[in-house]
């Protein structure tokens, strides 16, 4: 027996985790290939623990002894599926640059390989190519790559898009992004492919739809800095009004006239905008660093289950949506918050999966929705008649306590690293921030939010007329 079999046995199978890390640390005497080749094959083991394992080690050898080794078994035509995933997640882990065999991976006949193989370590044509895939999960991955790249896309590649079948969010916002993509959009959109509209900064496509979605499409189309028609003044919908006080310049007599509308919502935009809110100095500032009843849910183990009867509780016109929180406990503490204080729904932004235990059931009493970006959730929100309030501390920001709020606020919190996405800064209709008094200078995001919602829902939702009940 070769002597490193029983060392990488030790290392894939012992119950022992401080045996299996010793063993895995005496595997680096003996890197030749049938080593490798040893774990490689065990990426095709039946006990998908033994398959984490084996990878888990291969990303931790030096990559001069495990990618060669690796790239022979992409390219070849008989490595089973397991394998080449595998090997797709480990190469993915190890790559400092595109690895060309990751080619072999996207042309496969196996949609589970290739969504594997849709990764940052895929050539940037290779991904391109994907873009016409026929599986979602495949062209939302490459999409979202080739954006992180700022890919040009040929005429030619544009033009191979007109007819592709398959156009997640992603693919949308990627053309969107595209200098020459305008022309692809429309076309999607005489398909009927109207999510475009989250995306798009063109003039007509906007018009072209305003009858059909005139909330979210007046307000997208302003946003983009259109002149609005004249009739949109006296519109009918409220919402299309709000968007007007919220974007017309501040010499426009039209903002005199939307001060004193009838409706609160427009009335709060155009105060907003007296007040310099929304110029171009304030708005640039929220991308600048910033100073320093009885219920079940009573009863062991504590919190709703299946199977409870729910509570009916007056609700307000508010909601929080968070935006790819690093940690599943968070969401689940943020959705216990959201219900707690009487909110009508929550949005997680570009992820969908949390822990659940942390929420203790809540989300069987109020909607937990996913969607798919920034973007999404802004047409969500001004269709839905929302206002948007970022939490988040920027030069702009006001603190949270002293904040005058608009009629139906969904707040918004940003991720534990990267805080707020840029478009959210921007769109959004308040920016907020908790001072800090310690030497932390923020809060996790699930404790931000309960601390912003709580005094909106104590100081402001009671007596300001925003129960669902009411218009």
């Amino acid at each position: 027996m070769t002597d490193w079999v029983p060392v990488l046995e030790t290392a894939l199978y012992d119950a022992n985790v401080v045996a299996r890390d010793q063993a895995t640390q005496d595997l680096f005497g003996h890197l030749e290939p049938p080593l490798i080749e040893q774990l490689v094959a065990a990426l095709d083991s039946t006990t998908r623990l033994t398959r984490r394992r084996a990878g888990r080690i291969l990303s931790g050898l030096p990559i001069k002894h495990t990618h060669p080794v690796a790239r022979i078994a992409i390219g070849a035509s008989t490595t089973p599926d397991r394998v080449l995933i595998g090997l797709a997640r480990v190469m993915t882990a190890t790559s400092a640059s595109p690895e060309p065999t990751f080619s072999h991976g996207l042309t496969h006949s196996n949609p589970a390989v290739r969504r594997a193989f849709a990764t940052a370590a895929a050539p940037t044509r290779d991904l391109v190519l994907s873009l016409a895939d026929q599986d979602e999960e495949v062209v939302s991955r490459a999409a979202q790559i080739c954006l992180t790249r700022d890919i040009a896309l040929s005429s030619d590649d544009l033009d191979g898009l007109m007819s592709v079948s398959v156009k997640p969010a992603a693919l949308i916002r990627f053309v969107a992004s595209q200098s020459d993509g305008q022309s692809v959009l429309k076309h999607w959109g005489e398909m009927g492919h109207r999510a475009l509209l989250e995306y798009t900064a063109d003039e007509e496509i906007l018009l072209d739809q305003f009858d059909v979605e005139p909330a979210f499409t007046a307000w997208a189309y302003l946003a983009q800095g259109h002149s609005p028609p004249v009739s949109w003044a006296a519109h009918s919908d409220h919402r299309v009004r709000a968007a007007l006080a919220r974007y017309v310049p501040d010499e426009s007599p039209i903002l005199s006239q939307l001060s004193e509308d009838n409706n609160a919502t427009v009335r709060w935009f155009a105060q907003q905008r007296r007040a310099g809110q929304y110029t171009s100095v304030a708005l640039d500032g929220r991308h600048g660093l910033g100073e320093r009843l009885a219920s079940p849910s009573l009863d062991p183990p504590y919190g709703l289950r299946e199977g409870d009867t729910v509570p009916q509780v007056p609700r307000v016109h508010a909601a929080l949506a968070i935006c790819q929180a690093r940690f599943d406990i968070n969401l689940g503490v943020a959705v216990r918050s959201a219900e707690a204080a009487g909110f009508q729904e929550v949005f997680f932004v570009g992820r969908g999966d949390y822990l659940k235990s942390p929420a203790r059931g809540a989300d069987l009493a109020i909607p937990v929705r996913q969607v798919a970006d920034p973007a999404a959730l802004i047409r969500y929100a001004r269709n839905a008649d929302y206002q948007l309030v970022a939490v988040q501390q920027t030069a702009s920001s006001v603190p949270y306590h002293t904040a005058v709020y608009p009629p139906r606020p969904l707040f918004i919190v940003g991720s534990e690293d990267v805080g707020m996405p840029n478009l959210l800064r921007s769109r959004a209709d308040l920016a907020v921030e908790i001072p800090q008094y310690g030497v932390i200078d923020s809060l996790n995001v699930a404790a931000a939010s309960t601390v912003v919602m709580f005094h909106w829902r104590v100081h402001h939702g009671p007596t300001s007329g925003v129960y669902l009940s009411e218009d």
